[in-house]
C-alpha cells in the first residue's frame, strides 16, 4: 500500500491539505489489529530517493483510504520502521465542510459579540462607573392622601384623595390626634368614661387609606386639582384649604436621558459583557433611594 509522507507545520483546526507532488510515497503495510482512524503502518523499503530513515515525517496521506493523518509517533521494531497515525479529520473532510451549514460554537477569528461566552474565564473583581444627570424633582413634592368618607365627590370608592402640601399634613395630622377632637366627635360626652380608654378604642388615623409623596412640583402636579375649603373623614369635617384630586386625574410623566456605560472589556470580548450577571446598572437619586435596573433590558450606550 502507497503512503505519501509530508514534513509539514499544520494547526489541528485547520483544514490544510498538503501537495500531494510535495511528498515522498513509501510502500508500507498495515500493522495486524489496528484500524483506519488510528492505523498503524510498517515501511517496507527504502525509497527510491535514498531515503532510509523516515523519521522526518510528521503528516501522511493514504490513497486507498482516501484520508489524512497526523503522525503521533515512529517506533523501530525488528528491523522495519512503524508509524502510529490519526486521521486529520478537517483536512480529509475539506470539501464536505465548507459546502456545510452549520452552527460554529467557537471561534477565534470571527465571533458574535452578542451570544454569551460562559465559558470564557472571569475574573474577581469590580469596577464602578457612575454617570451624573439631573431629574427636574421637587424637595417640597406633593402628598397624595386618600381618606374614607362620605363625599359624593369621591375619587375611587369610598376614597377620596387630596392633594396637600407638608404644612396640610401637618395640620391634618395635629387635628385628628388633638384632644379636642374626641369633644368634636361627641365622645368628650362620655362622662364616665376616661379620655385614656377612648383613645384606646377610638384611631382616627384610620381613615387615612394612603398617603404618599410624589417628588414633583406641587403648583404643576395640583393645576388640574378643584381647590376646597374643607376636608371629609368619616363622619367628619375639617376647615383647610387644600385641593381634592378630579376623577380620571393623571401625572404628567418626565424623562431625562442618561448614558450607560460600558463594560470595561466588551469592545475585545463581546456585547454580552454589557448584560447581566457581568453588568450591574442602579439608579442612585437622594429622593427614591436605590433603584435596581435590569441590565438584559439596556444597551451600553443607550
Amino acid at each position: 500500500m502507497q503512503v505519501i509522507l509530508f514534513g509539514m507545520s499544520k494547526k489541528t483546526n485547520s483544514t490544510k491539505r498538503p501537495v500531494n507532488t510535495d511528498g515522498v510515497t513509501f510502500d508500507m503495510q498495515l500493522k495486524e489489529e489496528t484500524s483506519v482512524t488510528n492505523p498503524a503502518l510498517i515501511v517496507n523499503h527504502v525509497t527510491s530517493q535514498g531515503i532510509q530513515q523516515p523519521t522526518g515525517f510528521n503528516y501522511a496521506y493514504i490513497p486507498s483510504l482516501m484520508r489524512y493523518y497526523f503522525i503521533n509517533d515512529w517506533q523501530y521494531i525488528n528491523g522495519a520502521w512503524i508509524c502510529y497515525c490519526s486521521v486529520d479529520v478537517l483536512a480529509t473532510y475539506k470539501y464536505n465542510i465548507a459546502s456545510l451549514n452549520a452552527y460554529v460554537l467557537r471561534s477565534a477569528s470571527t465571533y458574535d459579540g452578542t451570544i454569551a461566552d460562559m465559558m470564557y474565564p472571569c475574573r474577581s473583581g469590580q469596577q464602578i462607573k457612575k454617570e451624573f444627570f439631573s431629574m427636574a424633582l421637587s424637595q417640597t413634592g406633593v402628598y397624595v392622601v386618600g381618606l374614607i368618607n362620605k363625599s359624593s365627590d369621591a375619587t375611587d370608592g369610598a376614597i377620596t384623595y387630596y392633594m396637600m402640601t407638608a404644612a396640610e399634613i401637618g395640620a391634618l395630622k395635629s387635628f385628628l390626634l388633638d384632644e379636642g377632637f374626641i369633644s368634636l366627635a361627641g365622645l368628650g360626652n362620655l362622662q364616665d368614661i376616661p379620655k385614656d380608654f377612648i383613645k384606646s378604642y377610638f384611631n382616627p388615623l384610620e381613615y387615612i387609606a394612603s398617603c404618599r409623596f410624589f417628588p414633583i412640583d406641587y403648583d404643576a402636579a395640583t393645576r388640574n386639582a378643584q381647590a376646597v375649603s374643607e376636608i371629609e373623614f368619616g363622619w367628619w369635617k375639617m376647615g383647610l384649604a387644600t385641593k381634592r384630586m378630579p376623577q380620571g386625574f393623571y401625572m404628567d410623566i418626565q424623562t431625562d436621558n442618561v448614558t450607560a456605560g460600558f463594560h470595561p472589556q466588551a469592545a475585545a470580548r463581546g456585547d454580552y459583557l454589557n448584560h447581566a450577571p457581568f453588568t450591574e446598572r442602579v439608579i442612585i437619586h437622594p429622593m427614591l433611594g436605590t433603584i435596581p435596573l435590569d441590565s438584559n433590558k439596556i444597551d451600553a450606550g443607550d
